[in-house]
């Protein structure tokens, strides 16, 4: 099984011996490794030392961002559109659109097709 290391970024040293003077001594004790598979499910994962405070040894906090979710931004609705030319038939159109499934899924699909259309329009201007 390939494994791999995954970078650090923050402070270079995980340990230290907490001592003055000439017996300071720090190291790099701490690593974080990963399966292949793993890595390919979160090849943006990325690993930070924190600093140690109460501890010899510091914090390393892995923060995860699984490639293919996205995150959705709000829409909103800009009431300056109103004031455009085009705005009634986009929306008609896209309202007007043919959807299957419970009266629910439904209007969710058309409010989905309405967004979508207008984004798309608002990107003309």
């Amino acid at each position: 099984m390939g494994m791999l290391e995954l970078k650090m970024t923050g402070h270079r040293y995980t340990w230290g011996n907490r001592r003055d003077g000439e017996g300071f001594v720090q190291e790099k004790l701490d690593k974080i490794f990963s399966s292949l598979e793993w890595h390919s499910i979160y090849p943006t994962a990325k690993v930070a030392h924190i600093h140690r405070s109460s501890s010899d040894h510091g914090l390393l906090l892995i923060t995860l961002e699984p490639r293919g979710v996205k995150i959705k931004k709000r829409f909103y609705f800009d009431r300056r559109w109103l004031a455009r030319e085009g705005i009634r038939e986009v929306v008609a159109e896209a309202w007007g659109k043919q959807q299957d499934g419970t009266p629910m899924f439904r209007f969710q699909e058309k409010v989905k097709e309405t967004r979508v259309s207008l984004l798309k329009w608002s990107r003309n201007f």
